[in-house]
């Protein structure tokens, strides 16, 4: 009996639950239209890079454009950040700051900016799978704010606003929680995009600092495909409160199994 208690102990205490797996939704498109702006100085390009078709010879503002061009959308997410609520027709995870559960990088013309990390000075982040009657879909929010901390020397302050709507076959998610695979490809017209971002550098110290001009990115824009993967979960991590109420009565159990051969054995020594 002494041995089976100290052998569940030594389960309970070993047995945590296994560490939140990271879900990833990776998406790709094409820009159907929007402005990609910046100026003709070193270091205030556009956002992506665009060539510019027009300049303000006054200001040196440059005037670009991405459309036709493709892109690719990196969305991971974190399931033990956030909150997750369930409804008739779907299921949502969403979160602010630090609370923040997805970070979304978009990548264009090589050039990638990240939303809705929980590590920005501002930072929301959502994702909702709707189950309908006609038409699934998947809809998308991140946003971040990266403001200059008290430092010395250059910081771009950064602002960013994504929101996505992405329709799918019926059904597509009767039986898919958020962590499932699945992959789709449709060239929708009818999925819905848009990317706003603007840069803004900065130089000089905490107490004195100069601001450069705004340069920014509005993108409307088209997805053609998604696929979604899941981290392999991991074991060990920190137990749950019903494993450390099992693991205490565990400990209990053997404590008791303890006192009373002790106490068996002083008997039998009388």
């Amino acid at each position: 009996m002494r041995t089976a208690h100290l052998a569940l102990a030594a389960a309970l205490f070993l047995s945590a639950a296994p560490a939140t797996a990271a879900v990833h939704f990776n998406l790709t498109g094409v820009v159907t239209s929007g402005s990609d702006n910046g100026y003709i100085y070193p270091g205030l390009e556009a956002p992506f890079g665009s060539e510019p078709y027009g300049v303000n010879l006054e200001t040196g503002e440059a005037f670009g454009t991405a459309m036709g061009r493709s892109f690719s959308l990196a969305i991971t997410f974190d399931p033990s950040r956030g909150l997750r609520d369930e409804y008739t027709d779907g299921r949502v995870y969403y979160g602010f700051d630090a609370g923040s559960p997805g970070t979304a990088a978009f990548t264009l013309n090589g050039i990638t900016y990240e939303l809705g990390s929980h590590a920005d000075t501002s930072a929301a982040s959502g994702l909702d799978k709707f189950n309908g009657s006609t038409q699934d879909r998947l809809t998308g929010s991140f946003l971040s704010t990266r403001s200059r901390p008290p430092i010395s020397g250059a910081f771009t302050q950064f602002s960013g606003d994504l929101l996505f709507s992405l329709p799918l076959p019926t059904t597509t998610f009767d039986s898919l929680d958020f962590e499932e695979p699945f992959s789709w490809a449709g060239a929708s017209p009818d999925s819905y995009g848009r990317l706003q971002i603007t840069l803004q550098n900065t130089d000089g110290s905490p107490d004195r600092y100069v601001i450069g001009p705004q340069r920014t990115a509005d993108l409307y824009l088209r997805f053609d495909t998604l696929t979604v993967t899941a981290d392999p979960p991991a074991p060990g991590g920190v137990p749950e409160p019903s494993a450390w109420a099992m693991m205490i009565l565990g400990f209990g159990l053997v404590g008791a199994a303890v006192r009373r051969r002790a106490r068996t054995a002083g008997l039998l020594a009388v």
